[in-house]
């Protein structure tokens, strides 16, 4: 900027002309792909953006870009075939428009190659500029300084140089109007912007951080006030001033308010309380809205949200064979997706995501680093899915997680070898109707194959009959270690009811269950202990249950036999 005094004494006045700016903007010095060979992407898809921030023509023919060790001068890009990759783009000129960029390519650029070919989409009226040796400076690399030199010999800016990019991500200017030190320099947020406003430069800008994306509590249950929190975080160059943040599920949109300031760089942390929800599993749709000086910005993001049992459960698990593997089952009354969900265990090593497999109502699938294992030891391959890196189950205590694609908590069993299992035999689900903590819900397989992969499980409940109270057996065997469903199912919904135990003179010998029952069906397991743990005598014992729903109180009582 040049400034003129015009005049003299007190009628003299200051005027200023605005010449052309030249600026280094965007650096690749880390184009996708292998460094080294003929042709490499590493080498031949590197480029140095430089920006006009004049309101004038900048002609750059003659200036020069310099690194650590060579200096180039510059000249228009002559080569007709890039305009097969960039048609718009503007070659054989070196004039730069107001605001306007210039993309200086290896010359290399446009030749044919089959690993990474012309990976950037330059927009229409970019000026294209070459070296005038083959490589920019002496190629780029993590530690050159860049400096833009014009006819002159001044400098006129600068890249400082040692700032990390991941491959294939460019090095971005973030305040055009900003001096070239490192921190007004930040890793591009989208892989690179050549010819366009770079992805850190916008005035209103934020994004979410999806690794502080989470609910509370982290396993709710039904009647449950739960809340999802995340953090944005201002990556514009203005202060977000107030924004919002609105949930939308199914017919319902919760929303969220911010009205405190948010200063370039800088988070906050954003709440949204859903209330409580009944059993199910939820995709909370999330707009989230903010205000600057001069514009607004969206973003969007997904959470899901499993309250009480999920629709997808662990069914069996195989600790200890020299192929290891986890069935799961729908349990919902919908399909479901098996896309990008994973399976970790309690050290935290987590599985790859799995491919899509649409699981329908009552299916089972396994997941399994081995499925040609499963299909000749077992016999079954329809419902086996590869699933790479498997975490290591420990046999004498694991903790396994079931994931969805966005990290939600599906299930969760945290077993000992005490329950069940052991070599070449799985531990087997009772019910999916019934919590995976509870340890008489699982127990060793009595299938001849020692497991049963892609079919039911071995110990698992027949299911609820008809009537306010009906029983998955006749009879309990202590000798078989196998619980009895005991199933309930009250006519109007939420209910408050118990469970009581009684032998046949009468007396009480076990308070099996009492609390909230949110839909008012639901599954019991009874093991044939009394209160203290100990196994109840053999004989005919009273299953007793009462059940309140809208005043209305329900009973039913029901013989049991436990036999040796």
């Amino acid at each position: 900027m040049l400034y003129f005094l015009l005049g003299g004494g007190r009628m003299g006045f200051l005027v200023f002309v605005l010449l052309s700016i030249p600026i280094i903007n965007e650096v690749m010095y880390n184009p996708a792909g292998p460094e080294g060979g003929t042709n490499s992407p590493g080498d031949r898809n590197e480029f140095v953006e430089i920006m006009n921030r004049g309101e004038s023509l900048l002609n750059l023919s003659g200036y020069w870009i310099s690194d650590n060790s060579e200096v180039d001068s510059l000249m228009p890009y002559g080569d007709t075939a890039l305009l097969r990759f960039a048609p718009g783009a503007i070659i054989n000129s070196s004039v730069v428009p107001p605001g306007g960029y210039a993309l200086i390519l290896d010359p290399e650029y446009v030749v044919s190659c089959t690993l990474n070919p012309q990976p950037y989409h330059i927009p229409e009226g970019t000026v294209i500029l070459r070296p005038h040796d083959s490589d920019i400076g002496n190629g780029l690399s993590l530690s050159d300084r860049l400096y833009l030199i014009d006819r002159s010999g001044d400098t006129l800016d600068s890249y400082p140089g040692d700032i990390e990019a991941p491959d294939g991500y460019s090095v971005e200017r973030r305040d055009p109007d900003g001096p070239p030190e490192p921190d007004n320099w930040r890793v591009s947020a989208c892989g690179a912007t050549p010819g366009a406003e770079n992805s850190v430069s916008r005035k209103v800008a934020f994004s979410v951080d999806r690794t502080s994306l989470m609910s509370s509590p982290d396993e709710p249950q039904p009647g449950d006030e739960i809340t999802i929190s995340f953090s944005i975080y201002n990556e514009g160059l203005e202060p977000l001033l107030q924004g919002k943040a609105e949930a939308f599920m199914e017919s319902d949109t919760l929303l969220s308010l911010f009205e405190s300031p948010i200063v370039p760089d800088d988070t906050a942390e954003i709440a949204i309380s859903l209330g409580e929800l009944a059993e199910g599993y939820y995709e909370i749709h999330i707009r989230i809205t903010a205000r600057g000086e001069t514009d607004s910005a969206t973003a969007f993001v997904l959470k899901t949200v499993r309250v009480g049992l999920g629709p997808v459960l662990l069914n069996e698990i195989m600790y200890d064979d020299s192929c290891e593997w986890v069935e799961i089952i729908n349990r919902g009354t919908e399909e479901f997706d098996l896309a990008g969900i994973t399976l970790r265990d309690m050290s935290g090593k987590t599985s790859a995501p799995a491919s899509s497999h649409i699981l329908a109502p009552g299916e089972l699938a396994v997941l399994t680093p081995c499925p040609a294992f499963i299909t000749e030891k077992y016999g079954m391959a329809a419902c086996v899915d590869s699933l790479e890196n498997l975490p290591s189950l420990n046999n004498s205590h694991e903790i396994l997680y079931l994931l969805d694609s966005t990290g939600t908590i599906l299930d969760k069993v945290e077993y000992r070898g005490s329950w069940g299992g052991g070599k070449g035999i799985s531990l087997e689900r009772f019910s999916p109707e019934v919590s995976s903590s509870v340890k008489s819900n699982w127990s060793s397989s009595t299938d001849s194959a020692g497991a049963t992969p892609c079919r039911r499980n071995s110990i698992s409940a027949q299911g609820a009959g008809k009537g306010l109270l009906s029983f998955s057996e006749r009879y309990l065997s202590l000798s078989s270690g196998k619980p009895v469903a005991l199933y309930y199912s009250l006519p109007c919904g939420p209910s408050m009811a118990r469970m009581i135990i009684f032998d046949s003179m009468g007396r009480r010998v076990r308070n099996l269950w009492a609390g909230e029952s949110p839909t008012g069906k639901g599954v019991v397991l009874f093991d044939g202990k009394d209160d203290r743990g100990s196994p109840l005598p053999l004989g005919l014992y009273i299953v007793y249950f009462e059940g309140k729903t809208k005043g209305k109180l329900y009973r039913n009582k029901k013989a049991l036999v436990i036999r040796r």
